[in-house]
């Protein structure tokens, strides 16, 4: 538990201090790139040919030729359809104006949010999943060490009826339920913030099957509890009219 702490806030200690244009994804940018000749900015008659890579690797554009803005700056526009996978994109521009030419490099990031992970985010986020890990643990312990029998003597007939049962049932639900948190809590941020693509999906995947079974178990289990009172009352009915039961 406490290398997978140290390990988590590391992660977001370090995405605290990515420095980079970040937008979301499926949606249209315009990155623009400034390019300067002798500390001016350059002519109007300016070229700068940019090629853009996914996080991949992978060319998203190839010394495709920039639009020049007339203010120094080039633009190039892409589409929704080319923002299309998280992570970092790198991009290199080879520019000239006249016989004055120069090259330049960048980045940006692209989030499901259009934002970064700040470090007081991030902290926010472990301690909450902590606090649930640690309810989590207690409650599943105590679902676990918890008996389900009634109480029996040692011939095996029944000598009282065990309360606990009940809370047993409900400390199985409330486990259940905050399982499903950390699942969703631990998708969200491998999905927003840290690219972690097949690990995300994992978590994805096992948080839809546990939310499409929360209700039905939810059900289950208040009816379960039904049956159980209504034969804990029909054995204590017994116990005090002396009837012994196995």
């Amino acid at each position: 538990m406490k290398k997978i702490i140290l390990l988590l806030l590391t992660i977001v200690l370090v995405s605290g201090f990515v420095s980079s244009q970040v937008y979301q994804i499926n949606k249209e940018i315009d990155l623009k790139i400034p390019f300067e000749v002798n500390g001016s900015s350059a002519s109007d008659s300016a070229i700068c040919n940019v090629s853009i890579q996914y996080p991949n690797s992978s060319y998203l554009k190839d010394e495709e030729t920039a639009t020049n803005l007339g203010n120094g700056e080039f633009n190039i526009t892409l589409t929704s359809d080319e923002i299309s996978d998280l992570g970092i994109y790198s991009w290199v521009a080879f520019c000239c104006d006249g016989t004055s030419c120069a090259g330049g490099y960048g980045s940006f990031e692209v989030t499901q949010t259009g934002s970064v992970l700040s470090t007081a985010q991030g902290i926010i986020y472990i301690v909450f999943l902590i606090v649930i890990l640690v309810i989590f643990t207690f409650s599943l312990a105590g679902a676990i060490k918890i008996p389900f029998n009634n109480h029996r003597d040692s011939s095996g007939k029944i000598i009282s009826v065990n309360d606990l049962k009940y809370v047993k049932i409900f400390l199985m639900v409330i486990s259940y339920i905050l399982l499903l948190f950390i699942f969703g809590i631990t998708k969200s941020i491998m999905e927003n913030f840290l690219f972690l693509d097949n690990a995300s999906k994992v978590f994805s995947w096992l948080y839809w099957i546990m939310w499409s079974f929360m209700w039905p178990i939810i059900v289950l289990s208040l009816l379960l509890t039904l049956v159980y009172f209504l034969q804990g009352l029909k054995i204590k009915t017994s116990l005090e009219r002396g009837v012994p039961l196995r």
